[in-house]
Formats: structure tokens, sequence, C-alpha cells
């Protein structure tokens, strides 16, 4: 054999190693219950203002908001609505090359708790910074067991990306909008969204709320 069809062999046995170790989300897939979850939450960085104390946090953003509460007494969940954009920070549904999200009848999350707890939580976090998963699949960012109710993030590639806060929100809340669903008005869907060039998914809907700190998990 020569040295060349060598090397050539064993780069794709390496390359087919590493996906099938690894499995990126199709974000292009209606079906979202696939995409793996992994265990721990999100992890939460930055400052609530400029010059403000920097965190550095894992977890949903209901585990996280009590250590928050500590670096920032003032922190509040927010109720008010927010806008999907402000001047400067242009919207990210707008960039997004697929801005309507797709939703699902089943299994929604419960309507309440979304509404009076997930996105007050969102909308309190949003000037921090948001990490994508690494390793592809998604995270919980926010997680209830009764009545069951999750938004997670998903990222499409293997590293670590970094976006803010608010670009999660803002998807988030047209999901909410548009995705009412059922006589309970419970909510499910997804959307696919870039901010920057970063793609990324956010998706609503129910899910196993996992612990903090165990190995990745299949949703």
């Amino acid at each position: 054999m020569k040295i060349s069809t060598f090397f050539k062999a064993a780069t794709v046995i390496l390359f087919a190693g590493m996906t099938a170790a690894v499995a990126v989300p199709n974000l292009n897939n209606p079906v979202e219950d696939h995409l793996p979850v992994k265990r721990g939450g999100m992890v939460v960085t930055g400052s609530l203002y400029p010059g403000g104390p920097e965190v550095n946090l894992t977890g949903t953003i209901d585990q996280i908001f009590p250590k928050l509460k500590q670096v920032y007494p003032e922190l509040e969940p927010v109720f008010e609505p927010t806008t999907l954009s402000t001047p400067d920070t242009p919207s990210v549904v707008k960039r997004a090359p697929a801005a309507k999200p797709t939703c699902f009848s089943g299994n929604p999350a419960d309507r309440y708790v979304i509404y009076n707890h997930a996105l007050p939580y969102l909308r309190a976090i949003k000037s921090f910074t948001c990490s994508l998963p690494s390793g592809g699949g998604c995270t919980n960012v926010y997680c209830a067991p009764a009545p069951a109710a999750n938004i997670r993030v998903c990222n499409p590639w293997f590293v670590t990306r970094r976006i803010p806060c608010s670009a999660i929100l803002d998807v988030a809340e047209v999901i909410v909008k548009d995705c009412v669903d059922g006589p309970q008005k419970g909510i499910r869907g997804q959307i696919n969204a870039v901010y920057n060039g970063i793609r990324f998914q956010v998706a609503i809907g129910t899910t196993v709320c996992l612990d903090s700190g165990s190995p990745l998990f299949g949703g």
C-alpha cells in the first residue's frame, strides 16, 4: 500500500471515529427531542453592567439566580415584556436565515411557568454572556419538573460559542408569541437563529431536568 493511500485511509477512520463519538445536532431537523442535552446547565459569565463584578456560574438560570443575587443584591426577575431589539442590539431573529419558529403539538411546556418564571429570569440576566455547549448538543437554560417546562439552547458545532444572553431571550420570546399550543395553552417550538455569524437554536417544550455535574445524557 502506498504511504499516501495509508494516510488517507487513517484520516477517514479518525474522522469517522470522531463523528461517532460526538453527535452534532441537525438544527434543520424539525424533531428536537433527539438532540442530546448536557447535564449541568449553561455557563453564564460577565457582569450586570459595565464595570460591575464579574461572574462565572454554571447551571440553569433558576439554579444560579441565588448566587447572582449574592453578587448583585438589586437583581430581580423582570416581569415586564421586553422588545425583540433595541437600537444598539439588532434583532437576532431578523438576522436569522429561518426566522419563523417550528411549532409542535403534544408535550408542550406549561405556559404559566414559562411566562411567570422562565422568561422573567431570562430577562434579568440578559446583560450577561451565555455559553453554547461544546461538543454539539443542547444545554438547559431553564427547567422545571412539575409543571413541566424547559427552555434549552443548542450548538451545531464542536466548540463552545458565546453569545449575549439577550440573544436567547429574543428568540425565546418569538417562540412564546407564535407557538401557543392546545387547549391548556402550553408552548412548544424551536427556532434557528444567527448572532454575529454564530448559529444556534432555542427550543421550548418539556424534557428531563438533569442534575448538575453529570455526564452527557440523551434528551
